[in-house]
């Protein structure tokens, strides 16, 4: 296993074999600090493509990769994916309207910023669509994309400053308003989210952090 990582920049770090040395890439290096990175292949060519989010609030960058022997990226990609200067956050990537393209939701400081996308075809300037969330929460900080109510599409749960959004998947991408649920937070500040089925009954339960001292606190789906 290799590792992508942002701090201040961008770097690849390939596993020589043995986890005992690397090889650094280095993609880039002019941000103050990258906040949110993710891998995954956005133009269906089969090779790991790079998504960072950074504290300044230029837009997200954009690395596609080029070769695996040797490993090799394209350079930054920025057009279509702006934060508007806000800081971002955690990204979440995962084909929410079912076309078989990957779509990108960034947490940012004002709201939740979902962007379709193309499989990047054609020019730059078209690989993304800026959408909205009917209900896109406060100061967003992690997005998580998964299939909550078991229809087989991805749904959006991202914590936030106004407690924790669940937004459900009509199937084409169009999300519902935020669902309230009982015993689901509307309000407070949380941070760090992962959805993993903890009890084995096949849907998915939510671990989640918090701003306000409150601790790791979980939530089971007990929607059956």
């Amino acid at each position: 296993m290799d590792i992508a990582v942002s701090s201040r920049g961008v770097r690849v770090l390939l596993n020589s074999g043995g986890a005992s040395s690397f090889e650094t890439i280095e993609l880039d290096s002019d941000v103050y600090e990258d906040t949110g990175i993710v891998v995954t292949d956005l133009n269906g060519d089969g090779m790991h493509d790079i998504l960072t989010a950074n504290h300044p609030g230029k837009p997200v960058r954009l690395f596609l990769g080029e070769s695996k022997k040797p490993v090799e990226f394209s350079d930054r990609h920025t057009t279509g994916l702006p934060l508007d200067g806000q800081i971002g956050f955690k990204i979440a990537a995962a084909d929410f309207d079912g076309d078989g393209h990957t779509d990108v939701a960034v947490g940012t400081q004002p709201r939740l910023k979902l962007f379709k996308g193309n499989g990047c075809q054609g020019d730059e300037t078209s690989w993304w669509e800026d959408l909205r969330l009917p209900d896109s929460g406060g100061n967003t900080i992690q997005p998580v994309a998964a299939d909550f109510d078991r229809d087989g599409d991805f749904d959006l749960v991202f914590t936030s400053d106004r407690g924790i959004y669940l937004c459900l998947n009509d199937g084409t991408g169009k999300f519902a308003d935020r669902l309230t649920l009982e015993g689901f937070p509307t309000e407070g500040e949380y941070s760090g989210c992962a959805a993993v089925d903890w009890d084995g009954d096949g849907d998915l339960d939510l671990a989640i952090s918090s701003f306000q001292g409150e601790g790791l606190r979980f939530f089971e789906n007990t929607a059956g």
